[in-house]
This record gives structure tokens, C-alpha cells and sequence, in this order.
């Protein structure tokens, strides 16, 4: 039998409830409350199996509901009757895939040692061999690497020896290959020295840094770009509802072999990128469903992870490992309405971010050195029109008045779009034109038909003679 996702998840819900219920367990309590949430899962998940699924994809889809907002049905409500009746027998065991030469070879092997036994011994039940070891988990690279100490003006560009508030040795990671996950060096990126000291700082300190902001302020190319310096590879965990706890914790595995079905733990994303030296950023922490906050809090705390679903395996904090994430809200929503988390970080969550940075986009002039610097033969006048017209669209997104704003990437392409038009045009007007082109396919493109003719009437603005006269073509 099939169940909705949304069904199981409300039956996980139900059980979840009035288990904290008769335990007394607090929802202050994020370890006991983790602790319920994996009983229950396994309690729903050995119901599935019992209803024809197999005991692999029982597991997974209720670790998948977990972090799902359920459904209440009456099938929702059988379910959670029946997993509570039966929450104490056994599961059904996935059948092993036996090869039947193999189930040949131990009857011979059976009727060999029972004719050598002597005359009256009782005759030997089949067994089987051994089994075998389960596999090690794998491990994330393996690449050598060691770690040496520089001065932050030795690896950051614009900071003179001798700065007193930079004025201290920060890691560098040598590794003896590239690393999959070192995030790509941007010779252009400026890094604001404040924003700068702060995550150094973290670094330094080994505290967890939170950075908050609207999207498209660069939050993420930060941590990007001092890692990329700092030779630290990144991993992003995105926490907006994409990733379930299978994925980020990892999940237990059945095998079935000629032996019989063999079980072990296969690491999630979290377990292999604590085994070596990196950053690990929670994306859009905001946005992150409790049950995956919980699971999360030592290593928010830079304390390690304890694995509840590999029998509560420590898995410890790496010297070298930072822990950051990015929001866009403090964990409650934002006064206008424009961010709102499917539920509220709690307390305990926010406690364990020991650093709050609060950025925002930087300013137009900034703007045109970055569009100048990346993007050859893009005429001057045009930088300084497109870093204008997107701090208009920013200000109109950060007042409510528009559903979107305007990245440093969308104005890379309004740029590379508008310079390629340009080529071969010398009449200022179609120039201006030309550029009129690019920001209405890469901005007006993709709105709204109110975002559209808002983000049309600031082009309008700042560039009057593409509207007049003929059109570009």
C-alpha cells in the first residue's frame, strides 16, 4: 500500500505530539524533542513496511515526511492507530537476493558434511557463512593537505601591514590537489573591511557567524570569497525545504546479499563535510524546518554531531571546520511580510549563533567598478545607468512596491547583453536603445506584469531617449 507523503506526515505529527505529551518532554527541549522525532520515525516507518513496503522505502519516506507539513485524513488517522498498536512487533525483513547456485553450493556443502558425520549424530542445520563487515563509510576527498598560519595582508589584497584591527595570522589550507569544493577565486570581488573582520574574526575564534540580508546582497559570495583565499572548500546545505534529514544526516542502509540482508549507515552531506578542513553554510537558515535545526545544533555550536540514526555515533568537530549560514530574516519573519519561514526559529536555534551579521547592497558606485572590471568594452555611461536603475529596483523591493530585486548577476548580464547589442552601433540613441533591449529581457523579462511596468517607468527615467523615436529593430 501507498501513502501520500502528506498523510505520513501527519500521522508523524499526531504520534510525534502525544509522545512529548505522556514523556513531558518540553519543546524548550530540542534534544529530548529529537530524540521523540526519531522513535516516531522509526514507529511509522515499520508500519509502512507492514503494508507492503519495503522496509528501505518505509524508511525513507518517512524520514522525507518528517520534515513535510502533513495532511490530516482518516487514512492519516488509521495509520497512526495502527503504528501505535503494532509499535512493538518487528518490521518484515526485506527478502535477500540469494542466487540460487549459492542456495545449491550450501545443500551440497550440507549433504558432504552429513554423510562424513559419524553413524547416529544428528544431522547439521544449514548455515550460512558469516557475514561480512559493513562497508566503511566513505570519506569525503582523502587529498593531503596541510595548514599554515599568514598574516590576513599576506592573503587579502587592500590591507596594509601593519592595519591594527587586522593586524593577526589567519589559517591557509595547502592542499596537495584541488578540492572539488573550493569555491571559484573572483579577482574583482571588493570585500567591505568591516563585513571582512567579522567573518575573520569567526574564523579565528572558531564561533559560528550568521549573515543576514536580502537576497541578492551577497551573502553567500562572502563566505565564497574567503574561502576561495583562504583555500577552505564550502559545502552549502540549503535549508529551505529541499533537503530532508536523510540528506543532511544520512540514513541506514539495507543490503541484500548472498549472505542474507546486511545493514550499515550511509553518511549525509553534514558527516562527510565535518571529515576535513572547510566552511559548511547553512543557505536560507531561516527558512529550515525544526526537526533539521535540532538535528544541527551541536554543529551549530561547533560541538561536533551526534548520529541518533547510527546508534549515537560521535562524529567530532574538525580543527579546521567553520560553520556559517546566510537569512534573510532573524529566524521570525520579516515586519513587511516580504520573508516569511514556514514556522519561527525557536529560541534555542538562535541562541546557538554566536555572531549576527547584518549586510545589505552595496552602493551603485561600488556597483559600477564590479560591472567596469568583468565585463570588457561595456561602455562607462551604460555601468553607471544599469547600477542605477538597479538600486531603484532594490529601493522599490526593499519598500514593498515590487516582488523582486536585482542581483549583481542580473546586472552582469544586463551588461554583457547590452554590450554585445552595442557592438556595432555608434548612434548614441540606438546605443541607448541597445541597453533598453537587455535590461527589459534580463529584469522586465522575468517579472510581473506589475513588476514590469514598475521596472520599465525607472528605465524610463534614467534612459528617456530609448523610448523615442523607432525601435531598435
Amino acid at each position: 500500500m501507498t501513502y501520500p507523503i502528506q498523510t505520513v506526515a501527519a500521522a508523524i505529527d499526531k504520534i510525534a505530539q502525544q509522545e512529548m505529551d505522556s514523556g513531558g518532554v518540553s519543546h524548550n527541549d530540542p534534544d529530548a524533542m529529537g530524540n521523540v522525532m526519531n522513535d516516531v520515525i522509526g514507529i511509522v516507518a515499520r508500519e509502512l513496511a507492514r503494508n507492503g513496503m519495503s522496509i528501505t522505502e518505509a524508511t525513507d519516506l518517512a524520514s522525507d515526511a518528517s520534515c513535510q507539513t502533513g495532511k490530516a485524513t482518516a487514512e492519516s488517522a488509521a495509520l497512526v492507530e495502527d503504528a501505535l498498536r503494532n509499535r512493538y512487533l518487528a518490521a518484515p525483513v526485506d527478502a535477500p537476493a540469494v542466487p540460487l547456485a549459492a542456495e545449491e553450493d550450501a545443500t551440497a556443502d550440507l549433504i558432504e558434511e552429513s554423510a562424513a558425520l559419524p553413524a547416529g549424530a544428528p544431522a547439521r542445520s544449514p548455515q550460512r557463512a558469516a557475514p561480512r563487515a559493513a562497508p566503511k563509510a566513505p570519506e569525503r576527498t582523502g587529498i593531503p593537505y596541510t595548514v599554515v598560519m599568514k598574516k590576513v595582508h599576506e592573503v587579502f589584497r587592500g590591507i596594509k601591514d601593519g592595519t591594527p584591527g587586522f593586524d593577526f595570522e589567519v589559517p591557509v589550507v595547502n592542499w596537495a590537489s584541488k578540492h572539488p569544493n573550493m569555491p571559484e577565486l573572483d579577482p574583482h570581488y571588493s570585500f567591505d573591511l568591516m563585513h571582512l573582520l567579522t567573518v575573520l574574526y569567526a574564523i579565528t575564534e572558531g564561533v559560528s557567524l550568521n549573515i543576514v540580508g536580502p537576497h541578492g546582497a551577497g551573502k553567500t559570495q562572502l563566505i565564497m570569497q574567503v574561502g576561495a583565499l583562504l583555500n577552505f572548500p564550502v559545502t552549502v546545505l540549503p535549508m529551505d525545504g529541499q533537503l530532508t534529514r536523510r540528506e543532511l544526516i544520512g540514513k541506514e542502509k539495507l543490503t541484500a546479499t548472498e549472505y542474507g540482508t546486511e545493514s550499515h549507515f550511509l553518511p549525509g552531506l553534514l558527516p562527510v563535510a565535518l571529515s576535513e578542513p572547510g566552511f559548511i553554510l547553512f543557505d536560507e537558515i531561516d527558512r529550515g524546518v525544526s526537526d533539521l535545526q535540532y538535528a544541527c545544533h551541536s554543529v551549530y555550536l561547533q560541538d561536533g554531531l551526534k548520529i541518533l540514526e547510527d546508534g549515537g555515533r560521535h562524529i567530532p568537530f574538525h580543527k579546521w571546520n567553520r560553520v556559517f549560514a546566510t537569512a534573510n530574516t532573524k529566524g521570525r519573519g520579516s515586519l513587511d511580510g516580504m520573508y516569511q519561514p514556514p514556522e519561527e526559529m525557536s529560541e534555542a536555534t538562535r541562541d546557538r549563533w554566536s555572531i549576527w551579521l547584518e549586510i545589505g547592497y552595496q552602493e551603485p558606485e561600488d556597483d559600477v567598478q564590479v560591472l567596469i572590471a568583468k565585463v570588457p568594452g561595456l561602455l562607462a555611461q551604460h555601468a553607471e545607468t544599469i547600477a542605477n536603475i538597479a538600486s531603484g529596483i532594490r529601493n522599490s523591493y526593499l519598500m514593498g512596491k515590487i516582488a523582486q530585486t536585482c542581483s549583481m548577476r542580473q546586472q552582469l548580464e544586463v551588461a554583457r547583453f547590452a554590450t554585445f547589442l552595442c557592438r556595432r552601433e555608434t548612434e548614441p540613441g540606438r546605443r541607448d536603445k541597445c541597453l533598453r533591449m537587455a535590461f527589459e529581457r534580463v529584469m522586465a523579462g522575468r517579472a510581473s506584469e506589475p513588476d514590469a511596468g514598475a521596472i520599465s517607468e525607472l528605465i524610463k527615467i534614467r534612459i528617456p531617449d530609448a523610448f523615442a523615436g523607432d525601435p531598435l529593430y
